[in-house]
């Protein structure tokens, strides 16, 4: 049974305390039990180019880590030691590990015939060499050879003739930067599951991924941040983008800014490495001070529908490529309100019901 404390302003249980600053901001020096659960079996290859072109799918390195801080040598290519069973204890947070690496016969290869050819016969000249970098699934390595750079995994020459060295911090853990980091509030996936948007709150902005195969995510493609305010400024003194919600083509986004009393619309072309297209003459502006929240379409993709959180209103929208026309706008709430809260939306599966849900009531 978990037991919690409820003050006006914090919630306490145990040591863990989250304290109210703001209607939208809270603070709280709760720990992730994640960082008290890393492995220290790390499971990792050896790229070049950011490619992956050491060894077959499968065929990873590995290293325990007890209490040392470098790794033993390791060979590029050669084939790794069957794997050993999981360690009972874990790594503490912000271990700092020194991957110690033999790039030898790539190096050779390079010499001897100006190219080198991987096991899969690909290969990559001398002159197009860019470096030799460390993927896994440890954070902060990541199996997404292509970001390696940006990541920070490439691996550096040493004094010592070919071997090569890339210094890491497994289990990162920042409370400041986690205290501080923005708010993910609203995630939608495409209908062809190959791609993510998020909204967020506090830092008034859109991000875009593509998915790999297994869901997980590639690096950002676009983070998109917008500015304005309204008219109530404890709610409104910046953009806050609430959700973030694809058309039912999949071809548009609509972003309700409850700070900006704005729906921002763009066009979502998957074949661009940019996906976000804004398109400014699809932009709606909300009355001032409504604060529009969440958005949903009605099942025939005719219509939509956006709850505004400040008013307790929801309109109703005309649909069609893009465009959205209001209809009607009407109280959520049956009686009136001092203040109000316009919270979720949704739609029945046969599209005869719309339910919302309400705060302040």
């Amino acid at each position: 049974m978990c037991i919690r404390d409820r003050y006006k302003d914090s919630v306490v249980q145990g040591s863990n305390i989250a304290t109210i600053l703001s209607p939208t901001r809270i603070k709280s020096n709760y720990r992730s039990p994640a960082s008290s659960t890393f492995s220290r079996l790390i499971k990792f290859k050896i790229s070049i180019n950011e490619k992956d072109n050491e060894m077959p799918p499968g065929s990873d390195h590995w290293v325990l880590i007890g209490d040392e801080r470098v790794s033993p040598i390791v060979k590029f290519g050669e084939a790794p030691q069957p794997l050993p069973d999981m360690p009972s204890t874990y790594l503490p947070v912000n271990y700092e590990y020194t991957f110690k690496v033999d790039m030898s016969s790539v190096l050779q290869q390079f010499e001897e015939k100006g190219y080198f050819e991987a096991y899969d016969g690909s290969r990559v000249a001398k002159n197009d060499f860019k470096g030799f970098y460390v993927a896994g699934a440890s954070l902060p390595l990541s199996w997404d050879f292509v970001g390696l750079d940006e990541k920070g995994l490439k691996l550096q020459p040493t004094n010592e003739a070919g071997i090569y060295t890339l210094t890491v911090k497994f289990n990162p853990y920042n409370e400041v930067g986690i205290q501080d980091k923005d708010c993910l509030l609203y995630t939608s996936v495409h209908n062809n599951n190959r791609f993510l948007i998020n909204a967020n709150y506090t830092g008034g902005s859109v991000s875009a991924y593509q998915m790999n195969e297994d869901g997980s995510l590639r690096p950002a493609l676009q983070v998109i941040p917008f500015e304005g305010s309204s008219i109530m400024r404890s709610r409104q003194e910046k953009a806050h983008i609430h959700a973030a919600v694809f058309s039912p083509q999949g071809d548009y986004v609509f972003l309700p800014d409850l700070g900006s009393d704005k729906i921002w619309v763009f066009r979502f072309d998957t074949t661009k490495s940019e996906p976000l297209i804004p398109v400014r003459e699809l932009n709606v502006t909300a009355v001032p001070g409504s604060g529009p929240r969440h958005f949903t379409f009605h099942p025939n993709g005719k219509y939509a529908y956006c709850i505004e959180e400040l008013s307790g209103m929801v309109v109703t929208y005309a649909y069609k490529d893009g465009r959205l026309d209001s209809l009607q706008r009407i109280q959520g709430y049956s009686k009136t309100q001092d203040s109000y809260g316009g919270a979720d939306i949704h739609l029945s599966p046969d599209g005869r019901f719309l339910y919302l849900s309400l705060i302040h009531i």
